[in-house]
């Protein structure tokens, strides 16, 4: 009987332990069930908390002068772990340009943002925080909201799959100075990697080693925006654009990116911005299924103005009422810029007059320029240069250089210009590159004309002249600038000019909108930092007196990838593939100078410190001034000419080699183009 009764017990405590147990279970998994989802609405709470900080931070940068439609844009982008954000693309608002550039702006202007650390889904996979950001409402002040989401990305699988696609990979870097074609192209495709995969250090090290080579560090944001400059594309307004512009575009972005990372440069920012509104303007052509409106948003974003306003006036046509909209928002602009450049001209004209020399020219150029052209009282009159055109004067070409108006068809206009007395010329310029087809390479700069005391009031003329011709004209530093379409197209794309005359007298025509605003930022606010310092040696040696002389400093950055710049050939087997022929880069070079003197003798010195460079330049140019007198139409041009210039006189002393040459009546002009191209002019003929 107690033996039952004892068992009873024990069973009756061991349900009673058990049915405890489990709910202690019950309990306990019920607790963790809560945690879990307390945890959830934490996690996304977080998310909401961190978009709506972003948003605050854009929000801060906005700024949009003109009264635009209302803001329906969408940006997205992704956000590296150090805050950046990176891959923006334009997905819905493809109609206002103007709303369009001023969120890009506010998006960028805000970086970096407060990153949150996203979670490691496994060894490979790596968590990316995207972003969708939307601009509705007033666009002066508009609602701004960030959303956040998660995408898993398997960057070692990315990585090595543009790795795997590397072009060169068989290639092995050599500390020979050589700058060769393969090297270049690595590079290139790098960057576009580095584009697309922001955050992977054996793109980033890889990347490194191709610019040790060349002579440069990615540590240096000067590399990095001379390598933007190379990439710096035209977009064709058509639909689908080439791959070679996108991968222009991204490699281009990822320079300036990586630029503005070391620098936090406002002008670097600008030209990252500027090119990310090509990249939405690529971007606006995916979505335009030929639509002008969007073709037209794609033009403006570009600079394309006279193309632009064609494809609004086709949409007009059309009966498209938003195109009238456009058209007239770019038209505000147009009437607010002439109101402020009214009140600038009057200030202009009422101070007092003062000569304007070359020196306070030089002191305009923004401090990375590179190459200044300047002649005294160039040949403008008509009949003269007509007159020289049959003498076939090769001398007189030099004192030609820049003396003519933007190239823009308007006949009152060159008459003022040709009734006036220009007393100074100078022609600057930065970032060369090599022409696409027949002509002149692209570069950045800006011809400048310095009309003469009795003539100063011809530029308000002349300016409003141009006025009437121009359909889109900009308010830059307080300046008004007009814009046109150049007549030279490079890949199917219309290259803009800006026109403007910064003082009474004074007339400018700049190729590059960046360059401008700088040059009018410089104009307004002195600077004490200069493009040609005073203590280069070139100064103690050139005669700024002569009616031609110029001055070139090599950008050390820009070196490997400015054919000009570089000092000489290889010494390269005859064997090698193309992809492994190349240029020597002399790391000591620091620029050369060019005048012409009375008696038509030109004179160029190199300046290195490595006398073997200096050493071949003297061969080399020997050997182009010979080539050109013993070309036999030269010598048959020549038959019975007086002229016998001396030979090529040649001399290194210390860190500078002299040329000196007398032009002869046989010289066929090949002569000018060497001496531009040696300025970094290339002309392709």
């Amino acid at each position: 009987m107690i033996s039952k009764l004892r068992t009873t017990r024990d069973r009756t405590l061991c349900l009673s332990l058990i049915l405890s147990l489990s709910s202690q279970l019950l309990t306990s998994q019920s607790a963790n069930c809560q945690t879990i989802d307390n945890q959830l609405p934490v996690s996304a709470k977080r998310k909401d908390t961190f978009g709506q900080e972003i948003a605050g931070q854009i929000s801060k940068s906005w700024n949009l002068d003109s009264k635009a439609n209302m803001v329906a844009e969408v940006l997205t982008f992704n956000i590296t772990k150090d805050g950046y954000p990176c891959d923006i693309h334009l997905t819905s608002g493809f109609d206002n340009p103007e709303t369009i550039k001023a969120a890009l702006r506010a998006v960028l202007s805000a970086m970096p943002f407060n990153s949150p650390s996203m979670p490691t889904t496994s060894a490979s996979k790596t968590t990316t925080c995207q972003a969708t950001c939307s601009f509705k409402g007033d666009p002066q002040k508009p609602e701004i909201t960030v959303c956040l989401s998660e995408t898993d990305i398997d960057q070692a699988e990315l990585e090595q799959e543009l790795l795997a696609k590397l072009p060169y990979k068989e290639k092995q870097s050599q500390a020979d100075s050589i700058v060769r074609v393969w090297l270049v192209n690595q590079l290139l495709y790098l960057n576009e990697c580095q584009f697309k995969l922001p955050e992977s250090r054996a793109i980033a090290e890889k990347i490194s080693s191709c610019l040790q080579q060349a002579g440069l560090s990615s540590q240096n944001p000067r590399d990095w925006i001379a390598l933007a400059r190379l990439l710096d594309p035209q977009i064709p307004i058509a639909r689908n654009p080439d791959r070679t512009v996108i991968a222009s575009c991204y490699g281009c972005i990822n320079a300036y990116f990586q630029a503005w990372k070391l620098d936090h440069n406002a002008n670097t920012l600008e030209s990252l911005t500027t090119i990310y509104s090509k990249k939405l303007a690529c971007d606006c052509l995916y979505a335009s299924k030929a639509d002008p409106i969007i073709l037209a948003t794609a033009a403006v974003l570009t600079n394309q103005f006279a193309e632009a306003f064609e494809l609004l006036d086709t949409a007009t046509k059309k009966g498209r009422t938003n195109a009238g909209i456009l058209v007239e928002q770019l038209a505000v602009t147009k009437k607010s810029a002439v109101e402020i450049a009214k009140k600038n001209s009057a200030a202009i004209t009422s101070s007092k007059k003062h000569d304007i020399d070359w020196e306070t020219i030089l002191e305009w150029l923004p401090t990375d320029t590179e190459t200044a052209i300047v002649v005294r009282n160039p040949i403008t009159d008509p009949i003269e240069k007509e007159r020289l055109t049959k003498l076939g004067k090769p001398e007189d070409q030099l004192n030609r250089i820049g003396a003519q108006l933007p190239d823009l068809d308007n006949a009152n206009a060159k008459q003022l210009f040709e009734k006036s007395k220009i007393v100074l010329s100078v022609g600057t310029g930065r970032a060369f590159r090599p022409p696409s087809g027949l002509g002149l390479g692209k570069y950045q700069g800006a011809q400048i004309l310095v009309f003469a005391k009795e003539n100063q009031s011809a530029t308000n003329l002349i300016m409003a002249e141009y006025r009437k011709d121009s359909r889109c004209r900009k308010l830059i530093e307080g300046f008004e600038v007009l814009v046109f379409d150049s007549k030279y197209t490079e890949q199917m794309s219309k290259l803009s000019k800006y026109v403007f005359s910064p003082k009474e007298g004074v007339i400018v025509d700049a190729t590059d909108e960046m360059y401008a605003k700088q040059m009018l930022t410089r104009i307004n606010n002195s600077s004490k930092e200069s493009a040609f310092d005073c203590n280069l040696p070139f100064w103690k040696h050139l005669n700024t007196k002569n009616n031609f002389w110029a001055i070139r400093k090599f950008d050390k950055s820009a070196m490997p990838f400015d054919q000009t710049a570089k000092t000489y050939p290889a010494s390269l087997s005859r064997d090698l593939k193309e992809e492994d022929w190349g240029m020597k880069v002399d790391p000591k070079a620091i620029g050369l100078t060019v005048e012409s003197r009375p008696d038509k003798t030109i004179v160029i010195r190199f300046f290195s410190d490595n006398q073997s460079a200096l050493q071949n330049k003297i061969e080399t140019w020997k050997r182009l001034v010979s080539h050109n007198r013993s070309n036999p139409q030269s010598a048959s041009a020549a038959t019975g000419s007086q002229n016998n210039p001396e030979e090529v006189r040649a001399s290194i002393d210390k860190n500078m080699a002299t040329i000196e040459f007398k032009i002869s009546d046989s010289d066929d002009g090949s002569i000018l183009l060497m001496i531009l191209s040696s300025l970094g002019y290339l002309i392709y003929v």
